[in-house]
């Protein structure tokens, strides 16, 4: 996790705190995965997109970095309009999770719900 953080976003170990929110288990092919959440200490989302445009070393994987709003309503309408438009794979259980952690179960569930209704 670690080195993807730096390959693909130029952000330095010290510069973040990362927490493991979820692991991932499936049974019938024997796969394991994990989910991160990274909080930038001093950073913001501006910062990071300046590091990105001033090159990485592993710039293939995103072309563009978008800054989003981080609260479920915001989030979950950004995830919507780029799932209905065919540009983004849903990965709802980490950024539900990664909701949940800052703003609690009940309003990521109640936001969801209204959203992808």
């Amino acid at each position: 996790m670690r080195r993807g953080i730096k390959e693909e976003l130029a952000i330095d170990e010290e510069e973040y705190i990362l927490e493991m929110l979820i692991v991932q288990i499936e049974t019938e092919l024997h796969q394991w995965g994990a989910s991160w959440l990274a909080m930038l200490h001093d950073l913001t989302g501006e910062d990071v997109i300046a590091r990105h445009l001033r090159g990485v070393p592993d710039k293939w994987e995103h072309s563009e970095l978008k800054l989003v709003h981080a609260e479920p309503e915001n989030v979950f309408q950004f995830i919507r309009e780029k799932i209905s438009a065919g540009e983004m794979a849903p990965q709802l259980p980490l950024y539900f999770f990664a909701l949940v952690r800052r703003y609690g179960r009940r309003r990521v569930e109640r936001a969801a719900k209204e959203i992808f209704r």
